[in-house]
């Protein structure tokens, strides 16, 4: 998928489904956007570092490992009713708000 750019905030979206895409788009008119069907591990090199905020599902653990690929990450937000998959300990250690 594709990236839009701007002067907004730098947000990507994981584990999008088809219908998903316009309705971010229309959403988040002013942000950068990086959209894709990938989960946020097998996304690898392709997903911006600088992303200030990340959206994911629950095929998409966020963990250590995952924290550590996004050094300006200021919040984390699921698309799910639950968020076992977000290590909320990990994120509130390093300032990070979870959604």
């Amino acid at each position: 998928m594709t990236e839009n750019k701007s002067n907004g905030v730098k947000i990507s979206f994981f584990e999008l489904e088809g219908w998903e895409e316009p309705v971010i788009r229309e959403n988040f008119p002013n942000d950068e956007l990086f959209l894709t069907k990938k989960t946020v591990e097998s996304a690898g090199p392709e997903a911006p570092a600088d992303a200030e905020i990340v959206s994911v599902f629950v095929g998409s653990a966020i963990n250590d490992a995952v924290l550590n690929k996004f050094p300006k990450l200021k919040l984390v937000t699921t698309r799910s009713t639950g968020f076992d998959h977000i290590d909320l300990k990990a994120c509130a250690g390093r300032g990070i708000l979870a959604a």
